[in-house]
């Protein structure tokens, strides 16, 4: 209850940095307020329903919901709240960078546990993911990527990601000089993720042209970090 009263006067005094502090604090006592955790999560989904559209309310409740998206418990009730169909509004075009930033985050987190990536797959927001993914700026496409590399564990994933407009698109992150090591080498495992096992997939993920792009990241690797020439490798 106390949480959930932070919370309101987050949202109604607009403080942002005050949203940061009842994330950290939800992460942190996350077993404590796991009876409750449904009705907490449904709870700040009407906060976050009366606040859709007012970007630096809406970032703050976000980052609480990606708070609770690091557990597994956390995962199960998102799932069930339905809080992850709040994020397919918030990632269309023209919404702030904040906005798709925060809920970018709280898809990745969602998305490392198998109930969040079958809740994340069986909504809209898998094609809001990958509708973002060729105009994502830098500071979302980081999340955008670590949520598309988490939901390639699964073989529902794959098949979702392995459509040719997205996996051309990720051929150009990973060619673009402009994104991050961190997003090249999640893009890069993805791809690995989706070719293993399917030689189809393999020959269209080649077709895209990613067989030049990943050879070239694998032989340069005092450009870049070893993560990346380790995961350039495994996709190849």
């Amino acid at each position: 209850r106390c949480l959930l009263f932070i919370t309101y006067c987050t949202v109604v005094s607009n403080r942002s940095l005050l949203c940061t502090t009842v994330a950290k604090i939800a992460h942190v006592t996350l077993d404590l307020l796991c009876f409750e955790l449904g009705d907490l999560i449904r709870k700040t989904c009407i906060l976050l329903d009366e606040k859709l559209g007012v970007a630096e309310n809406e970032s703050g409740l976000f980052m609480i919901l990606s708070s609770f998206a690091m557990d597994a418990d956390g995962n199960s009730a998102l799932a069930c709240s339905g809080a992850l169909e709040y994020c397919t509004p918030s990632l269309a075009p023209g919404r702030s960078i904040e906005v798709q930033a925060h809920a970018s985050h709280m898809l990745a987190n969602a998305a490392t546990t198998s109930v969040g990536r079958e809740a994340i797959l069986a909504s809209p927001v898998a094609n809001a993911l990958l509708r973002l993914l060729p105009r994502a700026p830098q500071k979302v496409i980081s999340n955008v990527t670590a949520a598309l590399a988490n939901l390639a564990h699964s073989p529902e994933g794959k098949k979702v990601l392995s459509q040719d407009s997205t996996l051309r698109d990720l051929c150009n992150i990973l060619d673009n000089e402009g994104i991050s090591i961190d997003a090249k080498t999640r893009t890069a495992f993805t791809l690995g993720n989706i070719a293993r096992g399917s030689e189809s997939i393999s020959r269209r993920i080649i077709e895209a042209g990613a067989l030049r792009i990943l050879y070239r990241l694998y032989m340069n690797p005092s450009s870049n970090s070893f993560d990346l020439v380790g995961a350039a490798a495994d996709a190849l």
